[in-house]
């Protein structure tokens, strides 16, 4: 049997060269890439470390780098190169410096055009960014809770202004704008700048474990900077002048080996988480403290005992919280004591008062105070009685609560206010009278006390309000109804 196969058809010699010329496009566009990336050092292929020991990355173009990390980087004035391996810098990378807290200036080059998100962020001692004519982009969060960046110098066509917080946040805690050069002076490892005739104490470039901070700047006074000390593990004893006239918020925050502080007289006021998370054992403030932010104090584990030099007039929440050991307080007078704004220690533990070096077991309240403030002896388990004069009109909330050991309050005839839980919790109180001119006992007031006997020396007109708003007629004559109703949560009396 024959087969029959189908013939070959001959291509024309046209479509052969088109072929052709295909197949020698392909080969010439695969060998060009393959001497494209044979150009290439393997170095240049990944990350790499330049002398200063910053790592940099090849960008895709291949012809331009970003920077993608501190590396090894050393110094706390960080300058970006604007060329490696002969090919420009463009680039700031994701993150590439975030929490970098030795940082403490940051120069641009020309060349950079992009700063990407979070590329220093939480850089917390970071003072000036100089920023290159080349810069064109600074993505959203790339400063992001840089607190202490006070100085931008901007020498890029993007429009920055002081307290904005477009471009990334760079100058959302900035107090100058400008081009030109940095306004910043170092001297003996101190940085200061000054803006508005104001000198400011930015940040500290050493690694000495005792440093007395000095004692003018200029010639003149000075504020201690936010964030300026934050988490410098190797300090251990600060003394801190008559000159510094401010310590800002969180300025000695999380140092974790600080133990000594000294603050001079002249200081006025001290921040919020000023010294949060300090080593201290014992602490003296100075007369001249004026104010205390909240927390200023705070988780400070090992502080047992602190000394107020006089009244402190603003005084924040929770300044003390978490200090476990805090057990003594020591004060002047009474009189500077009810002069705060509101108890510091309380609600944090409890602790013994000390006036004039006698530990106040009978608190006689002096003549001239009428009114006992928000949480006064809040915790207080050295006061065992409390003796109160006809000049006083109202107990702030809180003024007595949770003070264990007294057993018995008389409210003269003078006293209208008693207020909310003023002595909750006084679990050994167990009598109490009530002067003719009180007209209201707060919401809670003896709550947790353990009270046998309440005489009121006008019995009229008393109701029980409930923390919703109604209220009940109570005969306060009536031992087991009185009793029941000062032991009830939620409920107030009031005189109408």
């Amino acid at each position: 049997m024959n087969h029959q196969y189908p013939s070959r058809k001959t291509q024309s010699p046209k479509k052969r060269l088109r072929g052709l010329l295909h197949l020698t496009l392909i080969l010439v566009l695969a060998l060009t890439t393959l001497c494209l990336f044979s150009c290439l050092t393997p170095s240049e292929r990944g990350k790499q470390t330049d002398p200063s020991g910053l790592t940099l990355e090849l960008n895709d173009d291949g012809a331009s780098y970003a920077v993608t990390g501190i590396g090894t980087y050393a110094d706390s004035a960080l300058v970006i190169p604007s060329t490696f391996n002969g090919k420009p810098v463009t680039a700031i990378e994701r993150n590439a410096f975030s929490s970098a807290h030795k940082i403490n200036s940051v120069v641009i080059p020309d060349s950079v055009t992009t700063i990407k998100a979070n590329a220093f962020g939480f850089c917390r001692h970071l003072i000036s960014v100089k920023l290159g004519k080349g810069v064109a982009s600074i993505e959203e969060r790339a400063f992001d809770y840089c607190s202490s960046l006070v100085e931008i110098i901007n020498n890029s066509s993007l429009v920055i202004t002081a307290g904005a917080s477009d471009n990334g946040n760079i100058a959302l805690n900035a107090l100058s704008v400008h081009n030109g050069e940095s306004k910043l002076v170092k001297e003996n490892g101190f940085l200061f700048i000054t803006h508005d005739g104001t000198s400011y104490l930015a940040a500290y470039d050493g690694n000495d474990e005792a440093i007395s901070l000095p004692a003018s700047y200029n010639g003149n006074g000075y504020e201690i900077l936010t964030h300026a000390f934050y988490q410098t593990a190797t300090l251990k004893s600060v003394s801190i002048p008559a000159a510094v006239t401010v310590i800002g918020d969180r300025a000695f925050s999380n140092c974790s080996n600080l133990s000594e502080i000294n603050i001079a007289e002249g200081v006025t006021e001290i921040g919020e988480y000023a010294f949060n998370a300090c080593k201290a054992t014992s602490l003296t403030l100075p007369g001249s403290i004026s104010a205390i932010g909240d927390s200023a104090f705070a988780q400070c584990y090992n502080l047992a005992e602190v000394t107020l030099g006089g009244a402190i007039e603003d005084i924040g929440e929770l300044v003390f919280a978490d200090c476990g050991k805090l057990s003594k307080v020591n004060v002047k007078s009474l009189n500077d004591w009810l002069g705060n704004d509101i108890n510091p220690f309380g609600g944090s533990q409890y602790y013994d008062l000390f006036v004039d070096g006698e530990k106040l077991e009978e608190a006689v309240i002096p003549s001239g105070v009428t009114s006992i403030g928000k949480g006064a002896f809040f915790r207080c388990r050295s006061i065992k009685s409390v003796e109160l004069h006809e000049g006083v009109t109202e107990i702030g909330e809180s003024a007595f609560r949770s003070c264990p050991f007294i057993e018995e309050i008389v409210f003269p005839d003078g006293v209208k206010t008693i207020g909310d839980y003023a002595f909750n919790d006084c679990e050994a109180l167990t009598r109490v009278v009530f002067g003719k001119d009180v007209n209201y006992i707060g919401f809670e007031a003896f709550v947790g006390c353990n009270i046998t006997k309440a005489i009121f020396k006008d019995p009229n007109g008393w109701k029980r309000e409930y923390v919703m708003g109604e209220k009940y007629d109570i005969n306060v004559t009536d031992e087991r109804a009185i009793l029941s109703a000062l032991s009830i949560s939620n409920y107030c009396l009031i005189k109408e």
